[in-house]
């Protein structure tokens, strides 16, 4: 049985649509009929995940999304950028490292649906010994906080062995065909960093949970983390919270 799912989501994720005979044997393995209409780029195995995590009719991901491709460091105009680490200080709390900058006045992030100006979703400067994720508390005007009250976050001059983050800059490029684009499993097709869509992981996968609201939060992106390997952004717009989560590649 795993055989043919694995088999079924390989096939299905070149076909803009299923075959009779697709359809007939995913009918055997007893797949919803609805969770295997897939478009260009997207998996069957990644889409049932999706979907058997969801509550209620919270979506944690988001139909839409953008491809983030490398800037031109000589000429890059878009404010909205990905990946590049400028620091957010604390005062005494520590130092955050900016993941995603967000313009929301951008026409090529309406998808996203948050009324404001700017997004920042920020890490610690020191990633989390058990693999936690970072919270922090946001607004939709650029402002970012410590996020409870025992949380701590390390200044970079309490490590000077640690080289300051490397700077790799990524803007919004074109749309994505779906929000499945890209997935491993799928041949690798599309862009692995994105602004909207499902995440494409690297390790297990991961349902990040609101500290505020106790339901899965919303994956809002993905791209080069300045620390190295991967790092996936999540918000609770309802509450202000963001999180990062970080994967080797």
């Amino acid at each position: 049985c795993d055989y043919a799912r694995s088999r079924l989501s390989e096939l299905a994720a070149f076909h803009k649509s299923l075959t009779d005979e697709i359809r007939t044997r995913a009918k055997k393995l007893k797949l919803n009929s609805k969770a295997i209409d897939l478009k260009p780029g997207e998996d069957l195995s990644h889409k049932e995940h999706v979907q058997s995590s969801e509550t209620g009719t919270h979506n944690h991901y988001i139909t839409n999304g953008v491809a983030l491709v490398k800037a031109d460091p000589n000429n890059c105009e878009s404010t909205t950028k990905a990946g590049h680490g400028d620091a957010i200080d604390l005062g005494s709390r520590g130092d955050l490292i900016t993941v995603f900058d967000l313009d929301l006045t951008s026409p090529s992030l309406a998808f996203l649906g948050l009324q404001g100006t700017r997004l920042r979703i920020c890490d610690a400067f020191i990633p989390d010994e058990d693999g936690n994720p970072t919270f922090t508390k946001v607004d939709f005007n650029g402002n970012v906080k410590a996020h409870g009250f025992f949380r701590s976050y390390p200044k970079f001059a309490e490590y000077p062995d640690i080289p300051e983050p490397s700077v790799e800059l990524y803007v919004p490029g074109r749309s994505l065909e779906s929000p499945f684009e890209g997935l491993y499993s799928a041949g690798g097709l599309g862009c692995e960093y994105r602004i909207g869509g499902a995440p494409i992981w690297w390790q297990d996968p991961v349902d990040v949970i609101s500290p505020a609201s106790g339901k899965l939060m919303t994956f809002i992106g993905q791209c080069e983390h300045p620390r190295g390997g991967t790092a996936y952004a999540f918000l609770d717009a309802s509450n202000g919270i963001a999180a990062v989560v970080n994967q080797d590649t």
